[in-house]
């Protein structure tokens, strides 16, 4: 071989593997069938905590090995299709179908809130901004919302068509969407109508934030909101589109009837082509980069690429007796994925009473997505726990880090009549959410 053959393939090898892994990595799809029956929601906090709902009282689980079917909401009467399932990260999760019957778990178990006494409409749809402000959507006009407490019927009744979505992204500024292009925003206060200039059913609502906000239907329309104005994102084949999910403004699908899939990167919406023409009811997605989309006959698609998203911490948790932490247990961090052991240490998790920086005891669980932080605590003495975000801080296996800091304040027990405090007595604990 000659010097010149030699170095023009030493260049293209230096080329090739100078390129990000991603252009190697191929997308891939996989089909799963653990009911025959037609499936209507997703939801979940990680690959590893998934709900999907669906006909017949169908609420199924996935802790990451299998499905199960949650056996409180599939002998419970009457028989009716959970068209939604939404929650808060290990706070509450709800279940929501026919006759107006709502299951909400709270961490301990499942309970039903029958609320024929205000409605027995379909419920299609649940959001919230928090536990104590919740929407729930369907048919003729429905919406109930939840204090945290109980259910109530908003009356007198804004509209009586059909409402099938429901999306906020905060508790000032909440969007429904229904039959013939209804679109109703409420502003903390009062609710208006909102123009869309399209009658085309609207079946989702998504967005990543209040000025970039995404419906799509029954005519295979995809409608944007820029913070000014909505107009149609004229990419689409006219075949209806039933669900919507993004991770961030440059990460949007939108797919529906068909085996019909749009991604938007930012710039362009791209067709994907999945493995068979299935009829998608809803999607979701995690923080690994895979996506879930519920479909008829009881298969769920399942497209897993590259993980480019960054990790969340779904929640914090300390073990303590009333208001205050027991000394001798560590502060637990619950991510959404598998984190990256080498970059959780003292210096990225820090520990501090004050402005005084504590040694530190870091360590991460066989799942790779539970942190535990320990110190040597004092008694009645304020604590806070920081995990470091950015390109210095924590990053799961695929390397991305956490987007910012995220803290937890706690203060000690005071010091027991009698020795040693070791925590006895009433447990309980501490929870601070963060959402994706």
């Amino acid at each position: 071989m000659s010097t010149r053959i030699i170095a023009i393939f030493l260049t293209a090898l230096f080329i090739l593997l100078s390129l990000p892994a991603s252009i190697f990595c191929a997308d891939s799809w996989q089909i799963d069938t653990p009911v025959l029956i037609d499936l209507y929601a997703v939801w979940g906090t990680s690959d590893k905590d998934l709900y999907v709902g669906g006909a017949d009282n169908t609420l199924l689980y996935f802790d990451g090995e299998s499905w199960t079917q949650v056996s409180q909401i599939s002998s419970s009467t009457p028989i009716i299709d959970i068209m939604s399932v939404w929650g808060i990260p290990f706070v509450l999760v709800i279940a929501a179908g026919g006759d107006g019957t709502l299951f909400m778990n709270d961490g301990l178990r499942w309970l039903k809130f029958s609320n024929r006494n205000m409605t027995d409409n379909d419920i299609n749809a649940v959001w919230g901004s928090s536990a104590t402000n919740i929407f729930a959507v369907g048919s003729l006009g429905t919406i109930l919302t939840f204090n945290g407490t109980s259910w109530s019927l908003l009356t007198p009744s804004i509209t009586t068509l059909d409402l099938f979505c429901v999306w906020g992204s905060s508790a000032e500024n909440v969007y429904v969407g229904g039959y013939t292009g209804k679109l109703l925003r409420y502003n903390g206060l009062s609710w208006e109508t909102v123009s869309l200039g399209t009658s085309q059913t609207l079946k989702s609502i998504w967005g990543s934030s209040a000025s970039d906000v995404y419906a799509a239907g029954s005519e295979g329309k995809i409608i944007h909101y820029d913070g000014l104005t909505w107009g149609t994102v004229d990419t689409t084949d006219g075949v209806a589109l039933n669900a919507l999910w993004g991770s961030s403004y440059n990460d949007v699908f939108a797919a529906g009837e068909a085996g019909t899939i749009y991604h938007y990167d930012g710039n362009v919406w791209n067709k994907l082509v999945p493995p068979a023409s299935l009829n998608i009811s809803a999607a979701w997605g995690s923080t690994s980069g895979k996506v879930y989309f519920a479909c008829q006959d009881g298969r769920i698609l399942i497209y897993t690429r590259d993980d480019h998203i960054p990790p969340v911490i779904n929640y914090a948790e300390i073990p303590g007796n009333g208001d205050t932490a027991y000394i001798s247990t560590p502060v637990t961090f619950y991510f959404t994925e598998e984190m990256s052991e080498s970059t959780l240490n003292d210096s990225t998790i820090t520990l501090k009473s004050g402005s005084t920086i504590l040694p530190a005891d870091v360590s991460l669980s066989g799942d790779k997505m539970t942190v535990a932080v320990s110190g040597n605590l004092a008694y009645s003495t304020s604590y806070t726990v920081t995990v470091i975000g950015g390109s210095n801080g924590v990053k799961d296996i695929a390397g991305n880090a956490l987007k910012s800091d995220y803290s937890f304040s706690f203060t000690t027990e005071p010091k027991p009549d009698s020795e040693p405090g070791t925590g006895n007595g009433n447990s309980g604990c501490f929870i601070t959410s963060a959402r994706p």
